[in-house]
Order: C-alpha cells, then sequence, then structure tokens
C-alpha cells in the first residue's frame, strides 16, 4: 500500500480513473496515519495514567507499611501488657495466699503488732522520703548560693590584690613624700646658705663704711655680726624662721657695738 501511495500516477487513454485512484489511495493513507496518531496518543495518555497509578499505588503501600509497622509494635505492647498484668495477677493471688496463710499461723496479737510495725515503717519510709524531697529543694537553693559565694571570693581575692597594691603605693608615696621633705630641707639650708653670703658680704660692706675712721675694735662688731646671722641661719635650717626673713644689718646699729673713741 505504501509503494503504491508513492508511485507516479498511471496515464491511460481510458479517462480520468488512475487519478481517482491514486486519491482514494491517499485518503486511505492520512486516514491510516490519524488512526495511528490517535492510537499513540491514547497509548501515551495511557501510559501517563498508569505512571500516576502506580506512583499512588507506590505512596499507599508505603503507608500500609508504616500502618502495618505501627501495628505490630502496638500489638508487642498489648502483649507485653497481658504478661505484666499476668505476673500482677500471680503476684496478687500470691500476697494473699501468704497474708491467709500468716493469719492462720500468727496469733491475732502478733499479726496486729506485725502490721502496725509494717504502718510505722511505711510512714517512716514516706517521712525520709519528704526529707529526700525538701533536702534536694535545698540543694537547689544551694547550689546559686555556691556560684556566688565562689564569685565573691573571686572578688575579695581581686579587693586583697588590690589593696596590697594601694598598700605598696602609700609606703612607696610616703618614701617620696620623706624625701621631698629631705631635698626641701636641703633646698631651704641652700638658700639660707647663699643668703647668708650676700647678707654677710652687705653686712660688712656697711659695717666698714660705719666704722671708717673709727676706733680699731670693729673687727669685734663684725665677727659679732657674723655670730648674728649663723644664729639666724641656723632657726632658718631648723624650719623656726624662714630663710627670707633674715635681717639685713643697716646703719649704726648694725655696727652692734661700734662706738666712737
Amino acid at each position: 500500500m505504501w509503494a503504491s501511495a508513492t508511485a507516479a500516477p498511471r496515464f491511460s487513454t481510458t479517462g480520468p480513473v488512475p487519478y481517482a485512484a491514486g486519491t482514494a489511495e491517499a485518503a486511505v493513507r492520512r486516514a491510516t496515519l490519524a488512526a495511528l496518531a490517535e492510537a499513540e496518543r491514547k497509548a501515551h495518555s495511557s501510559a501517563a495514567r498508569l505512571q500516576v497509578n502506580l506512583k499512588w499505588s507506590e505512596e499507599q503501600r508505603k503507608h500500609l507499611t508504616l500502618q502495618l509497622d505501627h501495628l505490630q509494635d502496638v500489638q508487642a505492647h498489648a502483649v507485653h501488657l497481658e504478661q505484666v498484668n499476668a505476673q500482677l495477677h500471680a503476684d496478687n493471688t500470691l500476697v494473699n495466699d501468704l497474708r491467709e496463710a500468716l493469719a492462720q499461723s500468727v496469733p491475732r496479737a502478733e499479726a496486729t503488732a506485725l502490721l502496725d510495725e509494717i504502718k510505722v515503717s511505711e510512714e517512716a519510709r514516706q517521712d525520709l522520703e519528704w526529707r529526700l524531697d525538701q533536702a534536694e529543694v535545698r540543694i537547689s537553693k544551694v547550689e546559686p548560693l555556691e556560684e556566688a559565694n565562689t564569685r565573691l571570693r573571686e572578688q575579695l581575692k581581686r579587693s586583697a590584690e588590690k589593696l596590697a597594691k594601694l598598700s605598696d603605693l602609700e609606703k612607696s608615696n610616703a618614701y617620696l613624700r620623706s624625701q621631698l621633705r629631705e631635698a626641701k630641707k636641703e633646698v631651704a639650708v641652700q638658700r639660707a646658705s647663699s643668703s647668708f653670703g650676700a647678707r654677710q658680704g652687705t653686712f660688712r660692706a656697711q659695717l666698714r663704711r660705719t666704722t671708717e675712721g673709727k676706733w680699731s675694735g670693729s673687727a669685734s662688731a663684725v665677727e659679732l655680726g657674723d655670730e648674728v646671722l649663723w644664729a639666724e641661719l641656723s632657726d632658718a635650717a631648723r624650719g623656726a624662721v624662714p630663710a627670707t626673713s633674715l635681717r639685713t644689718p643697716s646703719g649704726p646699729a648694725a655696727a652692734g657695738g661700734a662706738r666712737e673713741p
């Protein structure tokens, strides 16, 4: 059919019959191609739906697997609970049997005393549990206090170190102050000495002018003036008299006992 559809048209003397036959074959071919395309489209659509269904089925399978695992866990837990329940029933039965046996074997008074001891022991146990809870509460309150105490100890240690440094600085400051006082005293003595030299020269010059042509006892007056100046210098060095307050002798009074013969 494909060869006849693609072959060249045959012409004859009978009229338009060959052309009509080629047109029919082309129509058949187009119809066949359209049917094939439709079948392919349907196949693709079916494949897509099948893929979606497969994906959904896989998700459902996973979900069912999870549910099955959970159900198995629940069943295992239920079996364990049944075993525990059976054990508890057995223990209760044993306790009841022991109580009955104890009631039958022990006299009534001894049983009452034993029950009282059990009650006292239970109360003591409850009291110990309460004390334990109180101790835990106190421990929980003490832990922050211990941390605060540790911090305070560290601060106290730092304060002690600072106080030690401050004490060293105060000692150094006291030593420097004493050195400064000594230096000031030395400076005062030096100033007083320089002032004494200058004033002694001035005193002797004035004394010479005063005693010129006078009696020869002026040398004794000069020595007397030197003694007065040395006394003032000693007082200034001891701090009793400032160095700047030393008197400068002048006039006849400065000559002491300088008198005319």
